[in-house]
Parts: structure tokens; C-alpha cells; sequence
């Protein structure tokens, strides 16, 4: 089966979410020459009732309501199919045209750039239907990607808006190979996250890895005011130069790195890090040690005594 290709120079910026994209989105566009840039385009954010209109009368009414829920109308629910084998790639790539296909028709810039956690699972297929394209990865300390993600009204995996028989989001229940299958019932969202990072982060970065034409970033070196700059002029180079020799010029604009976009600093309740206790530190490292290591996050001596233990210990009550 021939595949539809789009020949527009383009980048895709994706994560586990909760690590800027919606910022970079924004900035970003406002950097670079002949480029316009996407933040989740086609999906119904209800803290965003300004875009409805325009988005409806590009995707149509169905496809921002009904649609959310069917992989030929989102890319979240379409990742999570592809990530669970219930579709097939062939499938996945002739959705993904079809999704885009109205917004790439409308863009009259040169590079479009989509910022989503949610093309997680397909990221590769991407790089077919686009074939003049680029991604950015940007990973997240886990422990301060965990406490945003429960902090914070829109992300609403695992919350009571993610319905458990519309199958939206991957879970472990549905995975008979997974380690967490049978305990999944029994886990707490704080795990449930901590193995929703995981499952992410080892997918895109599977994908990733048999690429050429990838960025790896760290969200912290993007937002630490002595690594920030640097970080991001290597982001404008990287997104506004493409193989066959285009480029696109660009200016740095350092102000610009000081704007908040959907912040939710002053709203938080679930507790940093800092303040876990023992076995929430564990259950994290059980997931996500991985990456903790790899990116180097975890070497503060506080996060260090606190998983001082392999294994959390239960005292067993007296007998008799």
C-alpha cells in the first residue's frame, strides 16, 4: 500500500507532556522566519474555550467531540492503539494524513511544527507521512514530571474524565505482558504515573533511536536560567535547518524565555519531592530509575537517603 506524504518541511516536538510543549510552541514561532507552530491542534481542551470555534470549523463538530475518542480523530487515542497492537501501521499512517491533512492545507508558512505528548507511539510513522521532518525530545526529571501531572486540570489520564471503556490512554491491565498487569487495580494514580513515564519515555525513545534526524533535550536545561539560553539557540539551529540545504533565519529572543505559558505554580497540592516519604521514592525509582540515571537526576544526598533501601519493608503485625 502507497502511503500519502506530505512534502511540507516540518518539526514535531513530543514527550510524556508536562514538559513545555505548549511554551514551545509558541516561542518558538516567534523566533523563526516562515514558521508556524501547532500545540495539540485538533484536540478539545476545556480550559481553552477560545479555540473551540476555530477548531470546529476546521476538524468539524464531530471530530472535536465524538471523534476524541476514535484513532481516526486523535492522535492520543491513535497512539494508544498503535502502542497496544490494535491497529496496524499501515492504518495508523493513512489516519495520521487524514488528520493533518486539513490544518498542513491551511499553514501557507514554509515549517510547520506540532508540539503533543500525544504522538508518542508515532513518532516513526510520522517521519514516513513526513518526510522532511525533524523531532525534539524532551525528557523530565520524573519526580517533578509526576507532581505536575497530578497537579494540573488537564492532564486527565488515569482521572475521572479518562474513561475506562473508551480505552483513551494505555494501561497495564490491557498488556498481558506487562510485569503490572494483574496489580494494576491495586495501584495508586502516583504509580500508575510513575509507570505511565516510564512506558512512554521507553517507546519514543525505542523510536527514536533508529533515527537520524532527532534532538534530545532536558526540560530542566530549557527553563535553568544558567543553561536556558544556550539550550534553546541550539532549538531554533536545529529546527530551522533541514537536510536538502533549507533554512529558514532565526533570532534568539531572550525576553521571550521569562513568559509563563499554563503555569499552574500557585495551585499546587500534591508535594514535591522533598517532602515523600520513603516509599513513594521507591515506588518511583522502581519505574523510573532508569531514566534518572541516564539523564542524571536523583543525586541530591536527601533523594538518596531516601531510597537507601532495595526494597520497601512491611512489618508484620504480632500474632496472638
Amino acid at each position: 500500500m502507497r502511503i500519502k506524504k506530505f512534502d511540507k518541511y516540518s518539526v514535531f516536538l513530543t514527550s510524556t507532556g508536562r514538559t513545555g510543549t505548549q511554551f514551545m510552541a509558541r516561542m518558538m514561532s516567534k523566533m523563526i522566519d516562515d514558521f508556524s507552530s501547532f500545540h495539540e491542534p485538533g484536540t478539545l481542551w476545556f480550559t481553552r474555550p477560545h479555540e473551540w470555534l476555530e477548531q470546529i470549523n476546521r476538524y468539524g463538530l464531530y471530530h472535536m467531540t465524538i471523534g476524541q475518542a476514535r484513532p481516526t480523530h486523535s492522535m492520543f487515542k491513535l497512539s494508544t492503539d498503535r502502542y497496544t497492537k490494535k491497529i496496524s501501521d499501515e492504518k495508523a499512517k493513512e489516519y495520521i494524513y487524514n488528520m493533518r491533512k486539513p490544518l498542513i492545507d491551511d499553514v501557507n508558512r514554509k515549517i510547520y511544527m506540532e508540539s503533543s505528548g500525544h504522538i508518542y507511539a508515532l513518532v516513526d510513522l510520522i517521519a514516513e507521512v513526513f518526510p522532511n521532518s525533524k523531532f525534539i525530545f524532551i525528557i523530565r526529571d520524573p519526580r517533578t514530571w509526576v507532581r505536575s501531572a497530578l497537579n494540573t486540570i488537564e492532564y486527565i489520564i488515569y482521572k475521572p474524565l479518562d474513561i475506562d471503556f473508551l480505552n483513551i490512554s494505555i494501561k497495564a491491565k490491557d498488556m498481558n505482558d506487562d510485569p503490572y498487569n494483574e496489580l494494576w487495580s491495586e495501584m495508586s494514580i502516583f504509580e500508575k504515573y510513575c509507570w505511565y513515564y516510564d512506558k512512554v519515555n521507553s517507546f519514543i525513545m525505542n523510536k527514536f533511536n533508529k533515527l537520524d534526524n532527532v534532538m534530545f533535550v532536558r526540560f530542566e536545561d530549557l527553563f535553568n536560567k544558567k543553561t536556558k539560553n544556550e539550550t534553546f539557540k541550539k532549538l531554533l539551529s536545529f529546527s530551522s535547518h533541514f537536510r536538502d540545504g533549507f533554512e529558514s533565519k532565526y533570532e534568539f529572543k531572550a525576553d521571550l524565555l521569562n513568559r509563563k505559558v499554563h503555569s499552574n505554580a500557585n495551585k499546587k497540592k500534591f508535594p514535591k519531592w522533598q517532602d515523600w516519604d520513603n516509599e513513594m521514592a521507591l515506588t518511583l525509582k522502581e519505574h523510573c530509575g532508569k531514566w534518572m540515571k541516564k539523564y542524571n537526576y536523583g543525586n541530591e544526598p536527601l533523594w538518596q537517603k531516601k531510597i537507601a533501601n532495595n526494597k520497601i519493608e512491611f512489618i508484620e503485625k504480632p500474632t496472638g
